[in-house]
C-alpha cells in the first residue's frame, strides 16, 4: 500500500476543519497521514488541533498566513521530504466520500506514470461544481464526468480541491509557488505537470465542496470587501497563460478586456477602482517572475556520477561515465539533461529522479599548451 499524506490547508475554519479531518479518518479501502497546516488561525484552531491528536495527525503551525499557495507549498515539502509516496492536496471545507482515496489509489495503479489524478466536486445536493471543473484544454472545461466504462478523464488543470500528486512528480516539478499567496496556484502547478506528463480526472472520487462562496470568480458581482484579493488573480494569471506562447497572451488580453466590459455594464459600485484593479494586476504579472523550489533530495538517495565536464571540447571520446546515468547528455559539459529536481548542483539541471547530484566539483579543463612562435628565416645573402 503506498504511502499517502493528506495535506490540509486552514486558516479560521476550525468547523469545516472537523469535519475534514473526520472525512479523512473515514476513508474506506485506504488510509491516509495527515498534515495540517495552519495559516496562524486566531480562531481556536490550534485547540481543536490538540483534541484531534493522534498518530496519523501531524501539525504544523505557521507565524503568519502565508495563504492557501504558501500553505500548499510548505506541506508538500513537509510531506515529501518525510518520505510519502504521494500527496493529497485539500482545502480544509474538502469533505471527502468514504471512497474517494480508495477510486484515487486505483486510477494511479492502472495509470502509474500520470502526473497527478483529481476527484469530482460537487455541492451538497450532489450537483458538480461549475468553479472546480477541471479543464481538458488552458481555455476549455471537460465536458462531463461520463466517460466509457468509467475510465479516467484526460486533463490539463485542476484544482487543489482533493488533488493526488505523486511523489515523483513534486521533486521533478517542484512545488506550488508560495508567492502566488491565492489563486491560480493549482492551475499553474497543475498545468507545469501536465505539459509533460499524462493527468487525469477520476470521476468515482467524489469530494463534497462547502465552500461559502459557490459561484464562479467575477470582479464584476463581487462585494467590495473582496477586491482587493484580485489583484492576485489577474497577476497570478499571467504567470500561468503566458507559458501557453502567443494564443496565451491573446486569451490574457481577452479575458481582462471582457472583464472590463462586464464592470461597465455592470450594477456594480466602485467601477473606476475594479478596472484598475484588472490592468494593475496584468501590468504586475507581466514584471512578476516567482522561482520555483524544490524538496530536499533524500538522504539514502544514490549518487549519481552524472555532473561532470568532458576532457575535450571537441576531439577525443566522450565522457567514460557516460554509461554510468542513462540521463547524461553528450554536449560539452556533459551534465544530465532532465530540469533540477534538487536545486542544488548543478544550477536547473538534475540527473534522474531520485539520484542526489555528485559531492565532487567538475574537473577543470586543461590547458592546452601554446605554440611555440615560428623563428623568421633568416635574411638571403645577395652576391653573385
Amino acid at each position: 500500500m503506498p504511502r499517502i499524506t493528506a495535506v490540509v490547508v486552514t486558516y479560521n475554519r476550525r468547523d469545516l476543519l472537523a469535519r475534514c479531518i473526520a472525512c479523512l479518518r473515514a476513508q474506506q479501502g485506504a488510509s491516509c497521514r495527515i498534515l495540517v497546516v495552519d495559516n496562524a488561525s486566531t480562531d481556536g484552531t490550534g485547540a481543536l488541533l490538540q483534541s484531534l491528536a493522534g498518530p496519523d495527525l501531524t501539525v504544523h503551525t505557521a507565524a503568519e498566513n502565508l495563504g492557501g499557495a504558501g500553505g500548499f507549498s510548505l506541506g508538500a515539502r513537509l510531506a515529501v521530504e518525510a518520505g510519502c509516496d504521494a500527496v493529497w492536496l485539500m482545502d480544509d471545507d474538502t469533505l471527502p466520500k468514504p471512497g474517494a482515496l480508495a477510486a484515487l489509489l486505483s486510477a494511479w495503479a492502472a495509470q502509474p506514470g500520470c502526473g497527478w489524478l483529481s476527484s469530482r466536486a460537487v455541492d451538497a445536493d450532489g450537483a458538480d461544481q461549475p468553479m472546480n471543473r477541471q479543464r481538458s484544454t488552458p481555455y476549455r472545461d471537460i465536458p462531463g464526468y461520463e466517460s466509457p466504462g468509467g475510465r479516467p478523464i484526460p486533463s490539463v488543470m485542476a484544482s487543489f480541491v482533493s488533488l493526488l500528486v505523486p511523489a515523483q512528480a513534486v521533486r521533478r516539478f517542484g512545488l506550488p509557488i508560495a508567492e502566488f499567496f491565492i489563486w491560480s496556484d493549482d492551475w499553474e502547478y497543475t498545468r507545469r505537470i501536465s505539459r509533460a506528463l499524462p493527468c487525469f480526472t477520476v470521476p468515482q472520487s467524489v469530494v463534497l465542496h462547502a465552500m461559502q462562496n459557490k459561484s464562479v470568480v467575477s470582479i464584476a458581482a463581487d462585494t467590495p470587501d473582496r477586491l482587493p484579493r484580485y489583484r492576485w488573480f489577474y497577476r497570478n494569471d499571467v504567470v500561468l497563460y503566458r507559458r501557453e506562447g502567443l494564443r496565451g497572451w491573446l486569451w490574457l488580453l481577452a479575458k481582462d478586456a471582457w472583464h472590463t466590459v462586464q464592470v461597465l455594464a455592470g450594477r456594480c459600485p466602485d467601477k473606476r477602482a475594479r478596472i484598475g484593479i484588472i490592468w494593475r494586476g496584468f501590468w504586475a504579472g507581466v514584471h512578476f517572475a516567482p522561482p520555483v523550489h524544490y524538496p530536499a533530495p533524500p538522504q539514502n538517495a544514490p549518487r549519481c556520477p552524472a555532473p561532470v565536464r568532458v576532457l575535450k571540447r571537441k576531439e577525443g571520446p566522450p565522457c567514460p561515465r557516460k554509461t554510468n546515468c542513462p540521463a547524461a547528455a553528450r554536449r560539452p559539459p556533459l551534465m544530465c539533461s532532465i530540469p533540477c529536481s534538487t536545486g542544488t548542483w548543478p544550477p536547473r539541471r538534475m540527473c534522474l529522479p531520485g539520484w542526489k547530484p555528485a559531492a565532487m566539483p567538475p574537473p577543470a579543463l586543461p590547458k592546452t599548451a601554446a605554440r611555440p612562435r615560428p623563428r623568421p628565416a633568416p635574411p638571403r645573402r645577395g652576391g653573385r
